[in-house]
């Protein structure tokens, strides 16, 4: 996967090396479920990840650390905003990395705005537009992957939209639209692509603000 590196932007995704398992459905992963964060209502689809809610946060982790190609996706929608301007903010905590990603994407129509992200591959924490993804010189110019809190931000305003990490803005660029929905899971599927086989890494998402709602 090929795409332009977002200049002093963090992420972390996509292990390369895998061992060889099987994708199949698990039989005892609960049929697709809901749940709510503080200010949002999430729908999760079946599969392998475990995925737990708190009033003011959502983990997904991995039942075991066998190779599959089952994730599960956890997803929150709203309804756009009309106002010029807007924000998402959330917070992302990583536990074990396992050797793919997991990420948390923002999209508008269903077209990918940007994520946050991170593996055990390159070991370090990012965040960029689109389908931008990890090369590598990430391990040298993107902080280190780690267990503390990180708040990432979207920002929308005349025509702009800007991400922002730990309150350092990272970058810009065009947007004429605005954000519907946040989705949590394995890297490949927030991209819309087939996902390998592979173990997911552990991260656990603090949703700060989304727009306001009519």
């Amino acid at each position: 996967m090929k795409s332009a590196f977002l200049p002093m932007v963090a992420i972390l995704m996509i292990g390369a090396g895998c061992a060889q398992a099987s994708g199949a459905p698990r039989s005892d992963v609960k049929t697709p479920r809901s749940g709510n964060t503080e200010n949002l209502r999430w729908t999760v689809s079946t599969g392998a990840s475990r995925v737990a809610f708190r009033p003011n946060r959502l983990t997904i982790k991995p039942r075991t650390l066998q190779p599959t190609t089952d994730y599960s996706l956890a997803t929150a929608n709203w309804k756009p905003t009309e106002q010029a301007a807007w924000r998402v903010a959330f917070d992302v905590r990583y536990g074990r990395l396992g050797t793919v990603g997991t990420g948390v994407g923002l999209y508008s129509a269903g077209t990918l705005i940007g994520w946050a992200g991170a593996d055990s591959w390159y070991n370090v924490l990012g965040v960029f537009f689109g389908k931008e993804f990890f090369i590598d010189a990430s391990r040298k110019t993107l902080p280190r992957a780690d267990r503390h809190w990180h708040r990432i931000e979207f920002r929308g305003e005349n025509g702009q939209v800007s991400v922002w990490r730990d309150g350092v803005k990272l970058g810009e660029r065009s947007l004429s639209t605005a954000p519907d929905s946040l989705k949590v899971g394995e890297i490949h599927a927030l991209f819309g692509e087939a996902p390998p086989v592979q173990i997911q890494s552990e991260l656990e998402v603090r949703v700060v603000t989304v727009p306001a709602q009519p």
